[in-house]
């Protein structure tokens, strides 16, 4: 009965690694959480953890490149000495492109691989 033991040896290391991922996201360790999930993704590319996970990532670091943006925005105005843009978008709907671009790119290194 090899195949089993590899089966819980496998799902054991999956568990583990899902584990790691969440502390590093606790972290706020995006890149290394990232790498992480591609890696469980690789040993089981059908669980739902590691999706959701990657998921949850994106939208980390969508968020995270927005507040960059911002702060990046309020520095150049600072230094030009003009007001910010008044007219700024809906953050949610700049965030979901953000996200979706995300998504595209995994969408195009998932079909690279087959």
């Amino acid at each position: 009965m090899p195949a089993p033991q590899q089966s819980d040896s496998l799902k054991k290391l999956v568990s583990e690694n899902l584990k790691q991922i969440d502390q590093l996201l606790k972290a706020q360790r995006l890149e290394e959480a990232h790498e992480r999930v591609k890696d469980v993704r690789r040993m089981d590319p059908t669980n739902a953890y590691a999706r959701a996970f990657e998921e949850r990532i994106l939208e980390m670091k969508a968020l995270a490149l927005r507040r960059s943006l911002e702060q990046a925005e309020k520095a150049a105005a600072a230094q030009q000495a003009i007001p910010p843009p008044v007219d700024v978008p809906e953050e949610d709907k700049e965030l979901e492109a953000i996200a979706q671009a995300y998504r595209e790119e995994i969408a195009a290194e998932e079909a690279a691989e087959k």
